[in-house]
Formats: C-alpha cells, structure tokens, sequence
C-alpha cells in the first residue's frame, strides 16, 4: 500500500479508551459548531433583515474573501497541526510552534495585501453606488487590517489540536464566535455604519486564537516562541507541505468567492444578495463536516508513524460511516425544506432562491466522501495530488459557472458547482480506494448501505410532509426538520450501529460531559494563572 500499512479485516467491536477519546473530541467540536452555527445564523438573520438586499449583498460579497481567504489558512493549520502533533521533545515542539508561528505571520501579511488591494479593484468591478463603493472600499481596508493581526493568532488554536486538546479547541471556538455575534448585533443596535460591520465580520479568526491563547495559558503548554528554534529546514518543511494544502485551499476560492463576483458582474448586487440565503445555509454542511473531521489529521499522522495498520483503516471506514451519519440527514432536510426554511429565515423575499438551495446542498450528498479521506491521503503524503484534484475541479466549476449564469442566473452559479464536483468525484474515490487500505465494497458495506438507505427513507418521509402539512411558521419548520434528524438518528442508532458502537455513543457522550466540567471549573479556579514557558 502508498501508505506502507498493511489492512486488515477486523474491526473492533469494544469502545475502547482511544476511541472515546477521539469521538469526545469530535463531539466537543460539534459542541462548539452548534453554538457558532446558532451565532452566525443570528447575526445573519438580524443583517438579512435590517439591511437592503444590495448592502447584504456588499456584505456577503466582502467578508466571504476573509472566509473563504480562511480556507487557505488550513494550509498552514495541516502542516502546523501535524508537525506539533508528531513533536515528542522540548526542542522539537519549541521549532514546531516557533516555525509555524513564523509562517503565519507571512501568511497574514500576504492575506491581508490581497484583501485590501484585490479587494479595492473588485468593489470598482462590480457596479455598487456611489455610498456603497464608499463604504465598501473602508471595509476593504479594515478587513486586510484585520487579517493581519489575526492570522498569526491561529498558531496557538494548532498548539491545541496538536495536542490533542480538543476540547479546549472547541471552547475557544465557542468564546471567538459568541464575542464576534454580540459585537456585531449592538453595533446593528447602534446603527453602525456598513463598512464597520463588515470589518468585524472579519475578527472571528482573531477572537478564536485569543481565546485559544489564553488556554494555552491556562494549561501550562511547553510551547513557546524561540527564535534560534525558527530554522530553514523546518521552514521548508511546513512550507513544502503548505504549499500543496494552500494551492487545495486556494481552490475554494475560486468555487466559491468567485461565484458571488460572476453572479454580480453578470446580473446584480441583488442577486447576489439572494444568493447569500442559499450558500449560508449551504455552509452549515461544510463546517459541520469540518469540526467532525477536525481530530482526523493528527490521529492519522499518529497512526502511521506508529505503523498502527489496524487503527488506521478503521479511522477510514468507522470515520467516513459516522460522518456521512451526521451529514446525511442535514443536507436532505435542506434540500426537501428549501423554501419554508428561507422564507421563515430571511424572509419572503428569499424564496425565490429556492431551487438554487437545493441544488448546491445536493453535491454534498457524494462529497461528504472526501471528508475523513483528504486528511488521511495528506497524513499519508498525498497533498500533491489533492491540489490537482482541487483546481481541477475548480476549473470545471468556473468555466460551467460563467456559461450558466449568464444564462439561468443565481440557479446557473450553483449548477457549475455542484456539476462539477459530482462528474470528477469518481476520480477522487478512484485514488481514495487505491491508496488507503479500504475497497469500494468495505465502504459500501461499512458506510455507503446503512446511510444513504436512512437517508432516502427521510426524503420519502419529508416529501410527504412537504405536500401535506403547511410550514409557514419558524416553529412549523423547526418541528419537521428537528423530527426529521431525530428519525434519521433514532432509525440508524437501532437499525445499523453495532452493540459496541452504541456503547461508544454513550460513553462519549458521558465522557465529553465530564471533560467540559472539568474545563470549566479549571477555568473558574484559575482565572489568573501565567504560562511558565510562553512568557
């Protein structure tokens, strides 16, 4: 095998201490997910309705280059992950840190040029009036700013998924988020102006790593800056291997922040607007899908250097089967409620977008594969080959995007997108399968069957309810699509999760209960403590 691990048949049945461990971590992410789910959903309903569609559109347009600018930030995040994860003694962990510390920092001055100035030359681009170029060319500024202090803080989030403290990396998450929502709803309240608003959409990157700073803190971590551990040859390291993750990123930012300046310099600000209703809540099943996958790379890495063969392959099909378990349901539930979720959501004025929820939702149905394999194939070496897959398919999907749009407008942007992953995913699963030690048929018989048989039970279900229950309400569509993860859950709990599985389920859930009280109380007894080594 590419990976140098033999695979093996069995499969452990018992829910073992390791197993807990990595499962109450994912779940303290999803924990943490939940949360900044439920504050990014506030402080877009609370924008979508205060503001005009051409000011929301400005808005979405502008802070999606820092998110989307994020998703080239994991670049460095995988290789300062798996460096510090891998770090057994002081001196190495002090080059880990220092290294990655210093590639941030590059990182964010290049990050924050291309905001500001790509970011200037757009808003003259795409036909905003006089007021709104105004304040979006302020907004341009700030959120370079902005970029730029906060990038280099994400070091001290990898210090703790490198460590394997996932639920404090969950907790500083959930501290980054609930900062940036208030601020940004009193500033709402206080009638602040639209640049500033959009500045501060850009700060969540620089709350979380505060957070995460001040845990680091708290925990005494033996991670510090030394600049005679800063050596080129850890640099070339972590940059080798960056490079390849960013070029992968940098992929999405023609997936996604491009279709927001095709649709706006094809149609209108308002369709742009409109098309925010759909990619937000299109979001919902790329961050879930993340934070379930967020304990893969360094547990992966873990496994190979340790040569454990077993505990790889299970990582694979166990990981892929309970993501899919997880996603499933969300993604169907979005695309059978389209539009009484963006009616009730955002307004009337939403419901229009509609079909184009349901079509850019739909491609997650197959690329919800990709997300415990990607970070296994860069564990293994492979970050090469995933670039040219990402820029592959982001080649189809601009070229589809500009022959649709022009044409179907808002419904053609999301088409190119979602055709393109789905005609080129064979390709990725003919890699995934040749590479890391699972077949088609162990995927199929471990993840594949027990999921999407589930999931069309709920679509049937759904569908019914669609055509003969009203949902005009927050609290009608809350109730079927609540139900509707219950069903898929409670089905799939009985139904397919083997009796060890099901006693995984509890103990993790008791488990990462009893890991956030201690967290907490550690945190109120020690409110003032110093780092020994941060200094």
């Amino acid at each position: 095998m590419a990976t140098g691990l033999e695979p093996t048949d069995r499969t452990p049945a018992e829910s073992g201490e390791h197993e807990r461990f990595l499962a109450a971590g994912a779940i303290a992410q999803q924990v943490s997910q939940v949360l900044g789910t439920l504050t990014m959903l506030a402080v877009v309903t609370v924008l979508g309705r205060t503001l005009s569609l051409p000011e929301f559109g400005t808005y979405g347009l502008l802070v999606s280059f820092t998110v989307y600018l994020l998703l080239v930030q994991g670049s460095v995040e995988g290789a300062a992950v798996r460096a510090i994860a891998m770090a057994g003694e002081q001196p190495e962990r002090d080059r880990a840190f220092s290294s990655a510390l210093v590639l941030y920092v590059g990182a964010g001055v290049l990050t924050g040029s291309v905001i500001a100035g790509g970011g200037w030359l757009v808003v003259g681009a795409i036909g905003l009036s006089h007021a709104l170029q105004a304040d979006a060319h302020r907004a341009v500024l700030v959120l370079g700013a902005v970029s730029l202090v906060g990038w280099p803080m994400k070091a001290f989030q990898d210090v703790l998924r490198g460590a394997h403290l996932f639920v404090e990396a969950a907790a500083a998450e959930v501290v980054g988020y609930l900062a940036f929502g208030a601020g940004t709803i009193v500033l709402v309240a206080l009638d602040a102006p639209l640049w500033l608003l959009i500045g501060v959409g850009g700060t969540v990157p620089a709350l979380i790593g505060l957070a995460a700073g001040a845990f680091v803190r708290l925990k005494r971590l033996p991670y510090g800056f030394r600049r005679r551990s800063v050596q080129a040859s850890s640099l070339r390291e972590l940059t080798g291997l960056s490079t390849y993750l960013f070029a992968g990123g940098a992929s999405d930012l023609v997936i996604y922040a491009l279709d927001r300046v095709i649709l706006g310099a094809l149609r209108s600000a308002a369709s742009v607007g409109l098309y925010e209703g759909p990619v937000r809540a299109h979001n919902l099943i790329r961050q879930l899908q993340g934070t379930l996958v967020a304990t893969v790379l360094p547990a992966a890495s873990r496994y190979l250097a340790q040569g454990d063969a077993r505990r790889f392959r299970d990582l694979l099909l166990r990981g892929t089967r309970y993501v899919l378990a997880a996603t499933l349901p969300v993604s169907v539930i979005l695309m059978v409620l389209a539009k009484p979720i963006l009616k009730v959501w955002l307004g009337a004025k939403f419901g229009a977008a509609a079909v184009a929820l349901t079509v850019l939702v739909g491609y997650w149905l197959v690329n919800v594969n990709m997300s415990v394999g990607s970070p296994m194939l860069i564990a293994a070496g492979h970050a090469r080959w995933l670039a040219r897959y990402a820029w592959l398919v982001a080649a189809l999907n601009l070229a589809l995007s500009l022959l649709l749009t022009w044409w179907l407008g808002l419904n053609g942007v999301v088409l190119g997108t979602t055709v393109a992953y789905l005609v080129l995913f064979p390709v990725y699963l003919a890699k995934l399968v040749s590479t890391l030690p699972a077949s088609p048929r162990a995927l199929a018989r471990a993840a594949w069957i027990p999921t999407y048989s589930t999931a069309a039970a709920l679509a049937a279900i759904l569908v019914a309810v669609r055509l003969l229950v009203p949902l005009h309400t927050v609290a009608a569509v809350l109730a079927v699509g609540l139900g509707g993860l219950l069903v898929y859950w409670g089905s799939f709990y009985v139904v397919w999760l083997a009796p060890g599985e099901r006693l995984l389920v509890r103990d993790t859930a008791r488990a990462a209960a009893r890991r956030l009280t201690q967290l907490g109380r550690q945190a109120a007894a020690r409110p003032n403590d110093s780092p020994s080594r941060l200094g």
